[in-house]
């Protein structure tokens, strides 16, 4: 029996396109129509196999190693979501040293002087197959700046958002203070806008504004470094290793007043683009019985929101990224993330199980929202408003 596999229409078009592509730039090169560093990687290659040929140098801090997660309090069975992340793989971390690197677009995709394209050090969302990378959305790129002395890359996908900002990025200075590097680099190399939580987070920091090179314009981002570090990047599951939190911690909580009263939170999403609460009357006034507050996170400083939540005893909201600031709470604090069942992202949870928290979920009815699932209202049930009330009474 003949058995014929086709790959679905829109990967091997993909596909197609990109051979095209790759003989294109294979046919600029040889000919040397352009300058070498103005085309696009003509070879894919990861971390290891570049070390095994002496191309990069790498040094490992430590090894992948498997991370069990305690299971979550919820409101009827636990989600597939969930139980999919019970064990996980926390990835190795690393630093690396390239020489005459190159770094291209907003996200810091990383080509060596060989013209590869270092696959597992240039992240881009809902990018598995190095095919479907931007850089191969062009064939030519925009000539490059040099750099001397040395820089590091920090630069990865959602730097405009507080949640990738925070444990995406801002632990990669770890991962450079843990090798030693730290003090070496000259300029870092950050999706940076401007953002009132990125000059924040990056003034504590002691990173100076005239130290960052922005990689703002995707397809105009173009830079040789004489000396390139790429620390390792984090998880691509969204899920927060122990390193992640404990970096944040000691740099941002500092000395702190102990406030005779402990918090008690509501985040709102009112302000935000989607993940609202349809019957938020109804809901605030559950919660007020139980004297919970609401605060629009977007109007506190980022030094305020660590105030906040290091003082909290209970947080309660629909999922989103004020979230992230579970990270500054007191061991035992309650967390309770609202979902619409059309999107669930068990990153919170990662994190509450690192600073030992207690955490509940419940999946709610959703309300579309601008035909993206991400962005879906939600609905609270009288049940699932009862259940809430239980969590709450819990001691």
């Amino acid at each position: 029996m003949h058995i014929k596999i086709q790959l679905p229409r829109q990967k091997h078009i993909a596909s197609i396109i990109f051979q095209v592509k790759r003989f294109l730039v294979r046919f600029i090169q040889v000919f040397g129509i352009v300058s070498k560093t103005r085309i696009a990687p003509v070879r894919i290659a990861k971390v290891k196999e570049l070390a095994s040929k002496n191309k990069v140098e790498k040094k490992e801090l430590s090894p992948s190693r498997n991370k069990n997660e305690q299971s979550p309090f919820c409101f009827g069975k636990l989600d597939d979501q969930f139980k999919e992340k019970l064990t996980w793989q926390v990835p190795e971390r690393f630093n690396t040293k390239f020489s005459n690197a190159r770094v291209w677009g907003t996200r810091g995709a990383v080509i060596t002087k060989d013209n590869e394209l270092v696959f597992d050090l240039s992240r881009e969302f809902k990018v598995d197959r190095p095919i479907e990378h931007t850089i191969y959305a062009t064939i030519l790129l925009e000539k490059v700046r040099y750099y001397s002395g040395s820089t590091a890359v920090l630069a990865s996908a959602g730097a405009n958002v507080y949640f990738h900002w925070l444990f995406d990025i801002l632990p990669r200075i770890g991962i450079l203070e843990e090798g030693g590097i730290i003090d070496k680099v000259d300029n870092f190399i950050l999706g940076y806008t401007g953002l009132i939580f990125q000059q924040e987070t990056l003034g504590l920091l002691g990173i100076e504004e005239d130290k960052i090179i922005a990689s703002t314009n995707n397809w105009k981002f173009h830079v040789e470094c004489e000396q390139l570090y790429v620390p390792s990047l984090f998880s691509t599951h969204d899920m927060v290793s122990d390193f992640q939190t404990s970096f944040l911690r000691n740099k941002f909580l500092t000395k702190r007043k102990i406030p005779s009263k402990k918090e008690r939170i509501y985040i709102s999403r009112q302000s935000s683009i989607g993940r609202k609460i349809g019957n938020e009357e109804e809901f605030l006034s559950v919660l007020h019985k139980y004297d919970i507050m609401t605060y629009q996170l977007e109007n506190l400083t980022f030094r305020e929101q660590i105030e906040l939540f290091s003082n909290a005893e209970i947080i309660i909201g629909s999922h989103g990224s004020g979230f992230s600031n579970i990270v500054f709470c007191e061991p035992g604090t309650k967390v309770i993330d609202l979902f619409p069942k059309s999107f669930i992202n068990p990153c919170f949870w990662s994190i509450a199980n690192n600073v030992e928290l207690h955490y509940t979920y419940i999946l709610t009815d959703n309300i579309k929202n601008n035909n993206n699932p991400q962005h879906d209202d939600i609905y609270i049930t009288s049940e699932q408003m009862g259940f809430i009330e239980q969590v709450l009474s819990l001691n």
